[in-house]
């Protein structure tokens, strides 16, 4: 293999486009990303970037599916930290969803956006919620308040994509606290069930 095919073949070369793409996203929004722009961000040639990508939208699809990787990633983590009970599926979304678009909003504002041109783009992230919502499903305890825990945790991400969050760090913080609380009362329905039989 020549020097040019291994440097096209790296998954560092690809992370790094992807890294590229996504401070020029993050910088001026889904709507500036060209391929010029990611080739002079990501410092590479144009045939190295169509070697990985083809077009925008595949680029876009490829930052999509590895922002999924990171969040998912993080829910897992979370799932394992806090157990598969109706509470723990909260806590793990929350401390996923909230804290990584906290991280990384502005490429998630992007990808929302491109969503709206490009609706196939949310086939996976539609898919891994119906997973999760399944997976309450079958959890004993209180579904309805779980549910709209985590119904609340979507609406504080998507008013932060949005750019209308209005929350100063202090009640974001406390309505952080009441989720816990909610996520933990529906867990507890179930244990209060169990315990008067």
């Amino acid at each position: 293999m020549n020097a040019l095919a291994q440097q096209h073949d790296s998954p560092s070369t690809r992370a790094r486009i992807l890294d590229a793409a996504e401070r020029v996203v993050g910088a001026s929004g889904a709507a500036h990303l060209t391929l010029d722009a990611v080739v002079q961000e990501a410092g590479i040639s144009k045939g190295g970037l169509l070697y990985h990508f083809r077009s925008k939208e595949a680029l876009l699809a490829a930052m999509l599916d590895r922002h999924c990787d990171q969040t998912d990633a993080e829910v897992d983590a979370g799932l394992r930290q806090h157990g598969d009970t109706l509470e723990g599926h909260v806590l793990a979304q929350m401390d996923a969803y909230l804290d990584f678009h906290k991280r990384h909003g502005a490429v998630g504002t992007a990808l929302l956006a491109a969503t709206a041109s490009e609706p196939a783009l949310m086939q996976r992230p539609r898919k891994r919620q119906a997973e999760l919502m399944a997976a309450m499903s079958r959890l004993p305890g209180d579904q309805d308040l779980a549910l709209l825990a985590t119904y609340a945790i979507s609406g504080m991400v998507l008013n932060e994509l949005l750019g209308m969050d209005v929350l100063d760090e202090t009640r974001r913080a406390r309505l952080k606290g009441r989720l816990r609380e909610l996520a933990a009362q529906a867990s507890r329905a179930s244990r209060a069930k169990r315990l008067r039989r």
